[in-house]
């Protein structure tokens, strides 16, 4: 059974590196599930984990809004 790219709300790319644009986040579902969630969308990751476009996932600063917004989730 062929998969369904989730729709990506908010912009076209995900990605931004000077000129080039990507959009690199990227998630399949199944077309029944799809039906059963008729308004799913994908949105931003970095917009929702508080990271900015560009950010270097290297540095461990990067990571601490993903950190303390699991936290927050995680107590509730």
């Amino acid at each position: 059974m062929a998969h369904v790219d989730l729709e990506l709300t908010g912009r076209r790319y995900t990605w931004y590196g000077g000129r080039s644009c990507s959009r690199i986040d990227r998630v399949l579902v199944d077309p029944e599930w799809l039906s059963k969630y008729e308004d799913m969308s994908l949105k931003r990751l970095n917009r929702y984990l508080r990271i900015p476009l560009g950010a270097n996932p290297k540095r461990v600063s990067t990571w601490k809004p993903v950190i303390q917004k699991v936290d927050e989730r995680l107590k509730g």
